[in-house]
């Protein structure tokens, strides 16, 4: 036995040794009261048990109520962290200026002409008219003469007020705007520079319209040809050459959003033209 206990405390392996000297003391000890050998004087045997339970691993107690304390803490610090973290996201949104949030006008515009626009408030933004007056509008192939798919007859004021009516025209006819009596009865545009009052320009695609106008529109179908919308001139609108007679789109969609008061030819899903006019309750 005793053999057996020096060659544990002589194991290379440090873990397989005795975990101290008390432990080897009181194996020894065990051994002595084996053969009838006390190796260890009165008293000095409680004394080393008293040892050995001091060596033994302690954990510092912790009443609940500090506890408590500690865990609220770490909340609140944690609580503290994410505050921080998100005022200095908005911050750097705020600096870089996004998102952008989308202004909606109280009153469409189309180049920031309205209806009801005066002869002079309109001379004011677009200048003379470069091309030549047109005086009166008819019709052609169900649609106004050189005005597009998007505008009807009653948008400026019914069949017996067409003939009365002035037309002024800008950029080689891709801008137009209707005159009744000095006062702007209608606008409309192939002008790829054009813009909507929220933003919408000639070029843009069918899902970027929907996007920015997500008010129900009324839908038709038009036919276009050669003379009767501008859009198949257009070399902005193609990704490609210009379409030719086969390769061009057969039909569009005419979108009218009549409480707001205009509409848009979209040809190859994206917009082709542009039409202002009196808006509908």
């Amino acid at each position: 036995m005793f053999q057996d206990l020096l060659e544990q405390c002589l194991k290379p392996v440090i873990q397989d040794r005795p975990a101290s000297a008390v432990e080897v003391y009181l194996r020894l000890q065990e051994l002595g009261k084996a053969s009838g050998i006390l190796l260890l004087p009165p008293g000095a045997m409680d004394k080393l048990v008293a040892a050995r339970q001091q060596q033994q691993e302690t954990v510092t107690y912790q009443p609940a109520e500090t506890r408590r304390v500690v865990w609220r803490r770490r909340v609140w610090v944690g609580v503290a962290a994410l505050v921080v973290l998100a005022l200095a996201i908005w911050g750097a949104l705020a600096l870089l200026g996004w998102p952008k949030p989308v202004a909606t006008p109280a009153k469409e515009t189309l180049r920031g002409i309205e209806i009801g626009d005066s002869r002079a408030a309109l001379m004011a933004k677009m200048g003379q008219p470069a091309d030549k007056t047109q005086h009166g509008v008819t019709r052609k192939e169900n649609a106004l003469e050189r005005l597009g798919f998007v505008l009807k007859a009653d948008d400026l004021g019914g069949e017996a007020a067409l003939a009365g009516l002035d037309v002024l025209w800008w950029s080689n006819h891709q801008f137009g705007v209707v005159l009744d009596q000095d006062v702007v009865k209608a606008v409309v545009s192939w002008q790829p520079n054009a813009t909507t009052g929220r933003g919408v320009k000639i070029g843009d695609t069918q899902v970027h319209l929907e996007q920015v106008y997500p008010e129900e529109p009324e839908f038709e179908k038009f036919h276009p040809g050669p003379s009767e919308s501008a859009a198949l001139a257009n070399p902005n609108l193609w990704a490609s050459s210009k379409p030719t007679a086969h390769s061009g789109p057969k039909w569009g969609k005419v979108y009218r959003y009549n409480r707001l008061g205009i509409g848009f030819e979209v040809l190859n899903d994206r917009v082709s033209a542009m039409a202002l006019y009196p808006s509908q309750p």
